[in-house]
């Protein structure tokens, strides 16, 4: 059991630059081995996947910053005022976060892939809340189901 926990700390130490322990017997010698095996790849697939999240991020701002660097050199082209062109900047600036926290229905492209009847209760899920406030849709809705979903 010891000998366990011994191949243990000296893989942890190896991991950490700290080989205070060396491995003695075969099995410890390939635990040692598998470990460290195991926490290269870990290590390597957390890299990976750390990469792979700020390349996206990168992509997505690099989107957004080209649209704003082509509205700035029409504006200039146009010869639009500092005064007008800042306040139109500021509005696109807001408008692009706002489509980054909540796309709407026609930024989603997959959304024109999915089948007529299921968009209509997408739609409907999305409304339904409001609807339902009113009494006459809430009757409407008691009334005929299916309906109410086209409303």
């Amino acid at each position: 059991w010891m000998q366990y926990i011994t191949a243990f700390h000296f893989s942890v130490g190896q991991i950490s630059g700290d080989a205070i322990l060396a491995p003695v017997t075969g099995t410890e010698r390939s635990f040692s081995a598998v470990y460290l095996l195991f926490a290269f790849v870990v290590s390597a697939a957390i890299v990976s996947n750390f990469t792979t999240l700020m390349t996206r991020l990168q992509l997505l701002s690099a989107k957004s910053e080209n649209q704003m660097a082509v509205l700035q050199l029409y504006l200039k082209d146009k010869g639009v005022s500092v005064a007008l062109a800042t306040r139109i900047l500021d509005h696109a600036q807001f408008t692009l976060r706002e489509m980054q926290q909540a796309p709407r229905e026609q930024d989603v492209d997959l959304l024109q892939h999915i089948s007529q009847p299921l968009l209509i209760e997408l739609s409907y899920e999305g409304s339904a809340p409001y609807l339902m406030k009113h009494p006459f849709f809430r009757a409407y809705a008691q009334v005929n189901r299916s309906a109410i979903k086209c409303v």
